[in-house]
């Protein structure tokens, strides 16, 4: 094992672990122990990315790389530290970020530190104390929380220290400290409260969504941040109100209003108060759940959770309408069940399915920063509905993978005529259980801004992703569904869903022309229905065999 830079700094101040009753020496090997494995571990950032390493002798830190992504969102905040003197309202936005950022991150790549569990079937079986344990435990989250902290930061506070002077430098680092104190302490108590109410597969299902939320708001973050700055722009005068007491971000905000602008309104006094003794009382009463927190803990060892996947009925009913085929139809359950389970199938799907949601109504909210809204709604900007369908080629190439790929043996021993029921059960499924809910409620967000008119081109759109659908099966080609293992998918496949972008701009196209003239918007679902058949047809007969 490495010799980490931050254990040589931490034996500097040995002496203090020593004084708390920990025996260092393990402390330290622990401690080193940990490190390592945080090396191999890929952070949820780099979108789960496995690179195969020329030399395996030779251990890269990956997530010492994925800090260089938070430093670009340092740089994004930077507007917020440098543009005028309306602290409260730039710092409260810089904290919601910085805390959002930083909280979703901790539960999403660094959960298996807080709840692990390996130490205590492990070491405490061997002579370490239980105090040593904790505090290696305590240490690890806290280098984790400053490296993380310190690249979100790092830019902003040199940036502070120039624009505004050394006491701004020292608000904000007393204040980073004390947000990162109740950002740890908020995410132990949320563990442990779904632990004590629920098992270990809800905890494991609440870690997931959200690590698929950190990758969508990361995507979509400079969005936020833009929006924000218009904000500050607008921003006259300072007028805290009681109710912002509920909002941990403003409490930190107060403090640069007190301490830079001298403006100490009774309300600013509650907010720079809570920003002190919320965070200590709030880590105070993590320590002292500490131990019921571990034994609560316990659950996760436990094999808790469905051993089945409820299918629901109207989904049933549903699937012999779409799939009159048994086989078809069996393949179709089968595929709903391992997209509802897969986690890692969620967590590299979701993130685009949520982007398809945001990234059409987006387009038409930019449109409005220099178009009136009733120019709008008379326009064919609504054609953007096209950009929900960027989710297709992305998941299609996913569903040739599972964490339970070894099974796969069975579809080469059933007893079947061909393999086209199992594409095609398979993507119907994926259709009418993850596509085609994003895509009516894109539909009805577009309905709501254009009007009912719109709804035959909606229609004609749906049809065209089924298209699509089947245009973007030839990334499956030569793969079974869920045949194959997370760690065989490659970096290089992303210049496919690329190239695989390009017909849904030319159906886009098409659509704009068919546009052009009277009930065009008919026949384009009429010409769409008949490829969408005719293509799906072909498919089974040539593809999918």
């Amino acid at each position: 094992m490495d010799d980490f830079r931050t254990l040589k700094l931490l034996d500097k101040g040995k002496w203090v672990f020593e004084k708390l009753g920990a025996d260092y020496p393990v402390l330290r090997k622990i401690l080193a122990m940990k490190l390592t494995m945080d090396q191999r571990r890929v952070p949820t950032i780099l979108g789960g990315a496995r690179r195969k390493q020329e030399d395996p002798s030779k251990e890269e830190n990956r997530f010492m790389k994925s800090l260089w992504v938070y430093s670009i969102f340092g740089l994004l905040l930077l507007p917020l530290i440098l543009l005028g003197e309306h602290y409260l309202v730039q710092m409260t936005i810089f904290f919601a970020i910085l805390m959002f950022i930083i909280m979703t991150s901790l539960v999403s790549d660094f959960s298996a530190v807080l709840l692990d569990l390996r130490d205590r079937h492990i070491l405490l079986a061997k002579p370490v104390g239980r105090k040593t344990l904790s505090l290696a435990k305590a240490v690890h989250v806290a280098i984790y929380l400053f490296f993380l902290t310190g690249s979100l930061a790092a830019i902003p506070l040199i940036a502070g220290l120039i624009r505004h002077g050394p006491v701004f430098f020292l608000v904000f680092l007393v204040a980073l400290f004390f947000a990162d104190l109740l950002i740890l302490a908020a995410t132990a108590m949320v563990y442990y409260f779904i632990l004590r109410f629920f098992d270990g597969e809800k905890l494991r299902d609440v870690i997931n969504y959200v690590q698929i939320l950190l990758s969508v708001s990361l995507a979509l973050g400079y969005q936020l941040v833009g929006r924000s700055f218009e904000l500050i722009q607008g921003e006259k005068a300072v007028s805290p109100q009681w109710w912002q007491a509920l909002l941990p971000p403003a409490w930190f905000g107060s403090l640069f209003e007190a301490g830079l602008n001298g403006f100490w309104a009774p309300e600013l006094a509650l907010f720079a108060l809570l920003a002190i003794a919320f965070p200590i009382a709030a880590f105070a009463l993590y320590i002292k759940l500490m131990p019921s927190f571990e034994g609560k803990m316990q659950k996760l060892s436990s094999g808790s959770g469905p051993s089945r996947v409820k299918v629901p009925e109207l989904d049933t009913t549903l699937s012999r309408i779409i799939c009159p085929n048994r086989e078809e139809r069996a393949f179709y359950r089968f595929a709903a069940a391992m997209m509802k389970t897969e986690r890692d199938f969620r967590l590299k799907v979701y993130p685009s399915i949520g982007l398809s949601v945001v990234l059409p109504v987006i387009l038409i909210l930019n449109r409005l920063q220099w178009d009136s809204f009733e120019s709008l709604a008379a326009s064919k900007h609504y054609l953007s509905i096209y950009m929900a369908a960027i989710v297709i080629p992305t998941s299609i190439i996913m569903l040739k993978y599972s964490g339970r790929y070894k099974a796969s043996w069975l579809f080469q021993t059933a007893p079947l005529r061909s393999n086209s029921f199992l594409y095609s059960g398979t993507l119907k499924a994926f259709l009418v259980r993850l596509f085609l809910p994003v895509f009516a409620l894109t539909g009805i967000i577009f309905c709501g801004i254009f009007g009912l008119k719109i709804l035959p081109d909606i229609v004609g759109v749906f049809l065209a992703s089924i298209f699509y659908c089947v245009i973007c099966t030839f990334l499956l080609k030569g793969s079974l569904p869920f045949s194959e293992s997370f760690e065989a998918s490659q970096e290089s496949e992303g210049w496919k869903t690329i190239i695989y972008l390009i017909p849904i701009f030319v159906l886009m196209g098409i659509h704009y022309l068919f546009t052009l003239f009277q009930y065009g918007n008919y026949l384009f679902v009429l010409l769409m229905l008949l490829a969408a058949s005719v293509s799906w047809r072909i498919a089974g007969r040539k593809i999918w065999t």
